[in-house]
């Protein structure tokens, strides 16, 4: 029987599949989103808690939200707590910072605020604070894929040419957590690359990898909680190291050829 020294909970989401294919399978294991709050785990080094609901269309179940970003993190952590020397990486999300609060967000501050007040409990709590992760594997309701989609396939999309993000790729992310969990100490860390991209450069950019133009009709409302400020201003994971290597042409160029292999 293999020693398990590393668990990972959202194995199976996009930034968990990425996760889980740089970690050692012989030492990681993943729990399933369903068995966490039953699971007892043996002896371990760390967890990796990427769990969520909330953040997609159509998510929008209230108690789901709640169990899945506060309730069964707090069963990872009791479990976590009981090891003298686990470290304890969380995935919550940058929209924590916004002005605008939504039920996922606020659910990601308190899961962020609990885990904080166990810091000295537990051997090492770290935070990461991802901005708009993207990449192969995205979800297929996010921008960049839509986008994608209407390029090449004509899909008519609803668009908010002036929205603001801050991309940063799917494998630099979790080279990052990784790095974090390595050579950090506990505390909050932003990734995010400083830049802030709009719906409508993104949609260039888009439009120049596929050769083809959107199919969209523009909606200058956008969401409640957009921002012009939601960019990365802290250097936080740069003080363990961390740069990320992949630009946003190149991650959209990688996800343009991996739809186009499935058409």
């Amino acid at each position: 029987m293999k020693q398990i020294d590393t668990y990972v909970t959202g194995a199976s989401g996009f930034i968990g599949k990425a996760l889980m294919a740089l970690l050692d399978p012989e030492t990681t294991a993943a729990i399933p989103h369903q068995r966490i709050p039953v699971a007892h785990l043996e002896h371990f080094k760390r967890m990796f808690y990427l769990s969520a609901y909330g953040n997609l269309r159509g998510q929008d179940n209230w108690e789901e939200t709640i169990n899945a970003n506060v309730l069964k993190l707090t069963a990872m952590l009791l479990e976590a707590r009981r090891q003298a020397e686990a470290d304890f990486v969380f995935v919550s999300s940058s929209s924590v910072t916004l002005k605008v609060q939504t039920p996922y967000s606020h659910c990601k501050r308190a899961a962020e605020e609990i885990l904080l007040s166990a810091n000295g409990d537990i051997y090492k709590v770290q935070i990461a604070r991802p901005y708009s992760i993207t990449g192969v594997g995205e979800q297929p309701s996010h921008l960049i894929p839509t986008l994608i989609r209407s390029c090449l396939e004509g899909e008519l999309m609803p668009f908010c040419p002036g929205a603001v993000h801050d991309y940063v790729d799917v494998q630099d992310f979790v080279e990052g957590l990784i790095l974090m969990a390595i050579e950090a100490g506990s505390g909050i860390y932003e990734f995010g690359r400083g830049i802030p991209v709009t719906n409508a450069q993104v949609r260039a950019l888009v439009e120049m990898v596929t050769g083809k133009k959107a199919n969209v009709i523009e909606n200058v409302a956008g969401r409640k909680y957009d921002s012009s400020k939601w960019f990365c201003r802290s250097r936080s994971a740069e003080a363990f190291g961390w740069k990320p290597k992949v630009s946003l042409t190149e991650s959209i160029r990688d996800m343009v050829n991996a739809h186009q292999s499935k058409l």
